[in-house]
C-alpha cells in the first residue's frame, strides 16, 4: 500500500499545490518511499522556496513546527543528491505549463503583431555558495566553495517558469560564474524554444549578459529572435535591440 500524503490545514496552499497533486500521477520515476514520499519532498521544495530560512537546517526545523513532514537532516540532503527525484520533478514542471496558462490572462493576446511569437525572459540566478558545496582552484591557486548556477525562462504568456541549465564551472573552474552567454550557445535549440511547434516563432527577452553579435546572427537565421537590453558591447561600441534584430 502506498504512503498516503496529508494534506495542510492551510486551505491556501492547498489550493497552491493541488495542480501537483493531479498531474504527479503522470510524472516519471514515481517511488514510494516510507520516510519522504515524492509528494511530501515536492511540497517541502515548493515551501522551501516560499521560506525566508537561511539555511536548510532552519528550514526543516520551522517545516516540523508547522505540523508538516518531521524528517532528518540526513535524509532530506541525501533526497536533494538523488537522480530519480531528479527526473521526477523535472518531469512534473512542464505539466503544469497547461493549467499555468489557464490561470493567467496573456498580456500580449490583443497585440496582432506578436500572434504568432512565444515570448520567454531569461535569465542566471546563483544562492550563495554553502560549507558543503564543491570546492575548486582559483587563479590564485587557493580553494574556494562554487555555488550552484541555474538559468531559467519565464513564459511572458503564461508565467511559467522553467529550468534552463544547470552553470558549469568545470572548463573554467577559476570563474566566480559562468557566463550566460556560455549557457546559451550550449543549450539546445528545443529547449530554447521550449519545444515550440514548427513555425512558431520565438523571441527570447536577455539582459546584457546575453549579447553575442555571432550568436544573434545565428538567432536571426532560424525562426527566434534574441533580444537584449541597450548597453555597451564590445570595443566601446553601443548597439540598440531594434536595430540589431530582424523578427523572422
Amino acid at each position: 500500500m502506498a504512503t498516503p500524503y496529508t494534506y495542510s490545514n492551510s486551505s491556501v496552499f492547498n489550493e497552491l499545490f493541488k495542480p501537483i497533486l493531479e498531474f504527479y500521477p503522470q510524472s516519471a520515476r514515481q517511488y514510494d518511499c516510507s520516510k519522504l514520499t515524492d509528494l511530501d519532498f515536492l511540497e517541502m521544495g515548493v515551501m522551501r522556496c516560499l521560506s525566508d530560512s537561511r539555511t536548510g537546517r532552519d528550514f526543516l526545523q520551522r517545516h516540523a513546527d508547522n505540523g508538516r513532514k518531521e524528517v532528518s537532516v540526513d535524509h532530506f540532503f541525501h533526497s536533494l543528491k538523488s537522480e530519480r527525484r531528479l527526473a521526477n520533478v523535472s518531469s512534473i514542471n512542464p505539466l503544469l505549463s497547461a493549467p499555468v496558462a489557464a490561470a493567467c490572462p496573456d498580456p500580449f493576446k490583443d497585440i496582432s503583431e506578436l500572434s504568432n511569437f512565444e515570448i520567454y525572459a531569461g535569465d542566471g540566478h546563483y544562492h550563495q555558495a554553502a560549507c558543503h558545496d564543491k570546492k575548486q582552484p582559483t587563479a590564485k591557486g587557493t580553494m574556494r566553495s562554487v555555488p550552484v548556477g541555474h538559468f531559467f525562462m519565464l513564459n511572458m504568456r503564461t508565467h511559467h517558469l522553467r529550468h534552463l541549465a544547470f552553470a558549469h564551472h568545470d572548463n573554467a573552474p577559476w570563474r566566480k560564474s559562468e557566463h550566460d552567454m556560455h549557457a546559451l550557445k550550449r543549450a539546445e535549440i528545443d529547449d530554447l524554444r521550449d519545444h515550440a511547434p514548427k513555425g512558431r516563432q520565438v523571441i527570447i527577452v536577455w539582459d546584457k549578459a546575453g549579447i553575442d553579435f555571432h550568436f544573434t546572427a545565428e538567432c536571426q537565421a532560424a525562426p527566434r529572435a534574441l533580444l537584449h537590453q541597450p548597453g555597451e558591447i564590445q570595443h566601446g561600441t553601443r548597439c540598440h535591440w531594434k536595430q540589431s534584430l530582424r523578427f523572422q
